[in-house]
């Protein structure tokens, strides 16, 4: 049974106590996707990777202002091996350059670790904020064909991250297409996952293909405008 936490940290403002916190958990996660990392706090937190048997990949995606942010995924390097990285390009939309101020194009990080002689993906994923579902759902079509392309298909995989996809808005349309591809949905009790003044609804999602999820479960944990998802799976 492995163990991975899925986060959005809100541009990395309260980066040091998500950190903090994420360290000091036990069991200790074996993988850690983040979303909304800046890249310019990388080396400060590589530090804090390094005392505790971390190696990590990043994928650079869009800027807001100066700033460029991204998505990272940190692995146990004593209990799982990289064999592969590459980044995902999912493009963007006029609306989130208008609205968000977000260029460049948003990416997503595919990531393929062995465990035990298995191989696996995680692709940690981050979609557009403003836009139509239907929109977010060409670019999960983008991820998923770079499975096809990279000759994955029939690996465990999984789509972790921020799909920006309301639970309250067309939730079942999320899962019917990702049905289509072969994808089920980790849990179907809606989780809360982002809080928005007095909004509560799931946008973070876990959908996997060949592999089984033993449990999801989200916390109320306060460094950031959504709560991270806790995933146990096995390949």
């Amino acid at each position: 049974m492995l163990d991975l936490i899925s986060y959005n940290i809100e541009w990395g403002k309260r980066l040091d106590e998500a950190g903090d916190w994420l360290m000091s958990l036990s069991p200790k996660p074996d993988i850690i996707c983040l979303q909304e990392m800046p890249q310019g706090k990388i080396p400060s937190f590589k530090k804090r990777l390094d005392q505790h048997g971390y190696n990590y990949k990043y994928a650079p995606s869009y800027t807001k202002g100066d700033t460029t942010y991204g998505e990272l995924t940190a692995y146990d390097k004593e209990k799982l091996a990289l064999d592969f990285a590459t980044i995902v390009d999912l493009g963007s939309s006029i609306i989130a350059r208008l609205i968000s101020r977000h260029n460049s194009k948003y990416t997503s990080l595919l990531t393929v670790f062995k465990h035990e002689r298995k191989n696996f993906i995680v692709i940690n994923i981050h979609l557009l904020p403003h836009a139509l579902n239907a929109r977010r759902r060409k670019q999960l079509g983008i991820a998923i064909e770079a499975l096809q392309l990279l000759k994955y298909v029939n690996m465990p995989s999984l789509i972790v991250g921020d799909y920006n996809y309301s639970s309250l808005i067309g939730r079942a349309g999320l899962i019917r297409f990702m049905a289509k591809h072969g994808f089920a949905i980790g849990q179907k009790k809606k989780l809360i996952t982002h809080r928005k003044w007095r909004i509560r609804h799931q946008t973070d999602y876990v959908f996997s293909r060949n592999c089984k999820i033993e449990s999801i479960k989200s916390a109320k944990i306060r460094f950031s405008d959504h709560y991270p998802m806790f995933v146990k799976f096995e390949v």
